[in-house]
């Protein structure tokens, strides 16, 4: 993945040592670790990367270096950030997080396991390996946001 200010993150790369995502340094051709543990999908922003493993979501500052929010979760298959939302997918069904804390506003159920994720026009659209593929409007996920909705 390149990031906006065009650093090259990678992974999970797999070493002696264990499973990492890391970060290459294209001045230095120094490869630092950025997040142990088995990964699945990795997100980055100018600010930080959000991580999937096969039982967490995690959240990184790119600036400080240090782990943000941890939270448990069954979605480690597809990962993309709109906005202020973090969508994961996984076996039957796809999420929305607040990436600001973690916390699950919205779920979905789908047929199969998540294939992958895209975003346009509002619109979250969802594939999985059962050749579906669904459509979620942006009025669907907000209403999962407001305070009666949420779960």
């Amino acid at each position: 993945v390149l990031s906006p200010d065009n650093k090259l993150f990678f992974g999970p790369h797999y070493s002696e040592s264990g499973s990492y995502v890391g970060q290459y340094n294209a001045q230095t051709r120094a490869e630092e670790a950025i997040a142990w543990g088995p990964g699945n999908r990795l997100v980055v922003t100018s600010a930080g990367s959000f991580y999937a493993s096969d039982v967490a979501l995690t959240r990184y500052s790119r600036a400080e270096n240090k782990k943000i929010w941890t939270v448990p979760s069954n979605y480690p298959y597809a990962l993309i950030l709109a906005g202020d939302l973090l969508f994961a997918g996984g076996s039957d069904a796809v999420a929305a997080f607040r990436a600001a804390d973690g916390k699950r506003v919205w779920k979905a159920p789908v047929s199969g396991r998540v294939f992958d994720l895209a975003v346009a026009e509002k619109c979250l659209f969802v594939s999985t390996d059962q050749g579906n593929i669904y459509c979620f409007k942006s009025s669907e996920v907000s209403k999962a946001q407001s305070p009666k909705g949420a779960k």
